[in-house]
């Protein structure tokens, strides 16, 4: 019968920490990826539609954020942003309506948008960190929609269209970050052990 030795149990811990230093060495619990944004047409000719993937799935998000760089606009207060998750289309209004009216123009604005905040975009439309809309149904919960959940390496899509005519933009690029939930130690602790007894079977059978 294999006995598990004092030596066996803290070279376990070893792995623990090599394990660890990894893990926060490559980002794991971390993620971010960001898609390149261009022209914005006037309301008649159609919705933008900008589109990012990750290199590598991405397990349950545990905190979301989308920053969207360099929004140019002739009439930011017509703008409706929507961003689209790979959850069989599930999306969450991030900014519908603020900013202002036609005559309030905006020069590479960068927005931040986060639960954290409690801030609205307001006139004139600046470069801050805010709150998203949320859901079309009027739930206050942010990106809520999207956490707890493991989109994997699906594509999210940024939908951004002008819904009065006469006005034209552009935004420079979007990102999503986020946290995923890191490897808890015991879990860790047992993937070292598991793997130290399978060392010391194979020079038992020998």
């Amino acid at each position: 019968m294999l006995r598990l030795s004092t030596f066996m149990i803290a070279a376990g811990l070893s792995l623990v920490a090599l394990a660890d230093r990894s893990v926060a060495f490559t980002g794991g619990a971390t993620f971010e990826f960001t898609g390149i944004g261009g022209a914005i047409p006037d309301y008649d000719d159609g919705i933008a539609v900008f589109s990012a993937t990750p290199s590598s799935s991405i397990g349950n998000i545990k905190t979301l954020e989308l920053e969207i760089d360099g929004i140019t606009h002739v009439a930011p207060g017509d703008l409706d942003i929507y961003l689209i998750s790979p959850f069989g289309g599930d999306f969450i209004d991030v900014m519908t309506d603020r900013g202002g009216g036609s005559m309030t123009p905006v020069q590479n604005v960068d927005l931040i948008f986060n639960n954290a905040s409690t801030a609205s975009p307001g006139t004139p439309l600046v470069t801050g960190t805010y709150r998203p809309d949320g859901l079309a149904d009027g739930d206050d919960d942010g990106f809520g929609e999207f956490l707890g959940r493991s989109p994997g390496l699906g594509s999210w899509l940024l939908l951004v269209s002008d819904d009065t005519a006469g006005g034209t933009g552009s935004i420079r690029s979007f990102t999503l970050r986020g946290t995923v939930p890191e490897p808890t130690t015991i879990s860790l602790l047992a993937i070292g052990v598991v793997g130290l007894l399978r060392v010391r079977g194979r020079r038992s059978i020998r």
